[in-house]
């Protein structure tokens, strides 16, 4: 338990030991302790939290930054294998949106260079939650993204014929749906109960969706 509050700490205090428990999680994560290893990197975090990081500038924030991203991007990574996929997203979001400025300093510009392959490794993070999660849109933007700076990346390329599958399977569900609500014709003149039309539509629908999501989700838990 630390004795001194960390806004009472030194500056270079907090850098020490944001940097200690971040060796920690290092350790932890590569012994295959991922949850271990992420509770060490939240306590690393709160040392050079926002709340520090505003009373800075110049040299002094960048370098904070330089340990920041980091460990946003390792939390991002713990979290994904946890299954904590929104908070993933969320600890991916503060490298990607990690702004450049060409106005800022001339220490933060550089250090904005230096960590511009944690901003591949972020995207790509954020864009396997997004598949996991369905958001398929917003899962698209990421891969493109990272493929137009390495289009020759394995990883990438693999989650790109996934998503491509994936949307193919879901254009096919959707367009049952409609085939199923609406038909031709003369399958709707034929017909003279909508109610009893739609809702066993609906009824179909739910079933295929429900066989669909389980075994999506059983091909999750396989990877």
């Amino acid at each position: 338990k630390d004795e001194i509050p960390r806004p009472d700490m030194f500056y270079e205090e907090r850098i020490e030991r944001a940097e200690s428990r971040r060796h920690y999680g290092n350790e932890k994560f590569a012994r295959g302790d991922v949850e271990g290893a992420l509770a060490q990197y939240d306590v690393a975090n709160s040392y050079v939290n926002d709340d520090m990081l505003v009373q800075l500038e110049g040299r002094h924030q960048a370098e904070v930054m330089r340990i920041k991203m980091p460990l946003a991007c390792n939390r991002s990574l713990c979290a994904y294998k946890l299954g904590k996929l929104h908070e993933c997203i969320g600890f991916a979001n503060e490298v990607v949106c990690l702004k450049d400025d060409a106005e800022e300093s001339e220490q933060w510009l550089k250090m904005i260079e230096e960590v511009q392959p944690l901003k591949l490794k972020a995207r790509f993070r954020r864009a396997k939650a997004r598949f996991d999660l369905g958001q398929m849109a917003s899962c698209k933007e990421d891969i493109d993204w990272v493929l137009a700076r390495e289009p020759n990346n394995a990883a990438v390329l693999a989650l790109n014929r996934a998503w491509e599958k994936e949307s193919q399977q879901i254009a096919s569900a959707q367009k049952d749906l409609v085939g199923g609500l609406f038909g031709t014709a003369d399958d709707v003149a034929e017909n003279a109960s909508w109610s009893s039309r739609i809702g066993g539509a609906l009824g179909a629908a739910a079933t295929n969706a429900k066989v669909w999501w389980m075994r999506r989700k059983h091909a999750m838990s396989s990877k």
